[in-house]
């Protein structure tokens, strides 16, 4: 359970019960400094995750670590652990990479060897030995 969330329960359990804040964190484990001291975020957070949100849907398969370095790059001062925690917290992957054939961005496109047939042919040296020599070509049939 987070910090935030435990604060809240001892917040609700001196209010309901009506137990001083030290008996209420000592009995819900929490440390009264934790208590009283509130989480603060950023002023810059906002702009950041905007600014993270937008290079990942720029370069797809981009993880965390190279965004951190774009945005040092265009001038934020962040290090890479905190792109990683808002790169979590806004539900952000890598898509898996996809197979060289079947890429989704080379759907429209004509990709060469890929169309017409391929006729089989084996030739073999004519004896009734297993062990003789065969070959097999290959030729293009068709466009």
């Amino acid at each position: 359970m987070s910090p935030t969330c435990r604060r809240g329960c001892v917040e609700h359990v001196v209010a309901k019960f009506g137990v001083s804040e030290r008996t209420a964190c000592r009995v819900l484990g929490q440390h009264r400094s934790t208590q009283r001291n509130a989480a603060r975020t950023a002023d810059d957070e906002a702009a950041l995750t905007a600014d993270i949100v937008e290079l990942a849907r720029r370069h797809g398969r981009y993880g965390y670590r190279r965004v951190a370095a774009l945005l040092r790059q265009a001038g934020w001062r962040v290090n890479r652990k905190r792109v990683e925690r808002i790169w979590r917290r806004d539900g952000l992957k890598v898509p898996a990479k996809q197979p060289k054939r079947d890429r989704l961005w080379l759907a429209g496109r004509a990709v060469p060897g890929r169309t017409g047939t391929w006729r089989v042919s084996t030739v073999s040296s004519g004896t009734s030995c297993p062990m003789s020599r065969s070959s097999t070509h290959y030729e293009r049939h068709g466009s």
